[in-house]
């Protein structure tokens, strides 16, 4: 039985960059609250 590390590994980056992303987004959106 192969595995495709490859597909595994992009899916796994792709899923942890689209956390990172949103992560971002919250913090960004949290600062704007602190300011008003």
């Amino acid at each position: 039985m192969s595995i495709h590390w490859k597909s595994i590994k992009q899916r796994v980056s792709s899923f942890w960059e689209s956390q990172r992303v949103s992560m971002a987004a919250k913090a960004d959106r949290w600062d704007e609250y602190d300011d008003s």
